[in-house]
């Protein structure tokens, strides 16, 4: 599948509009990205649908949608040993998109070796992770 890549961020970032094609070329992109302060950016699929994910070293979060705005928006969410999602509601990560500040809860939020295995689920297949609970938000 091809996905564009869209920095919410930096709109001069000269990787905007970048075709992705395969697990090693999103790998490559994850990895130059991750040493970033927090921020978010998409990645639009040829299929209809997208991810918004937010990215920071060492975690991050997930958010699928259809590219056309239309519900649901899904987030993806970590449970907790014992088959219950972690309880961190009043806790927030900050990531920066157009240069604000966006909350997101530490529950909606998941470790980057989660995140990279989102990100290549979808670059492989288009489908969200199985790998990951999903919420309506």
């Amino acid at each position: 599948m091809k996905l564009v890549f869209h920095d919410s961020q930096e709109t001069s970032n000269p990787l905007n509009g970048s075709v992705i094609e395969d697990e090693q070329a999103l790998t490559s992109l994850l990895e130059s990205l991750r040493s970033r302060p927090g921020f978010v950016f998409e990645l639009l699929g040829d299929n209809g649908y997208m991810l918004c994910v937010g990215l920071r070293h060492d975690i991050g979060f997930v958010q699928y949608s259809q590219s056309n705005g239309e519900l649901p928006y899904l987030v993806a969410r970590i449970a907790a040993p014992g088959g219950d999602e972690a309880e961190t509601e009043d806790e927030v990560e900050s990531f920066l998109c157009g240069d604000t500040p966006t909350e997101i809860s530490r529950e909606e939020c998941v470790p980057y070796e989660t995140l990279k295995e989102i990100l290549l689920e979808f670059v492989r297949t288009g489908t969200r992770s199985s790998a990951v609970s999903w919420k309506e938000i």
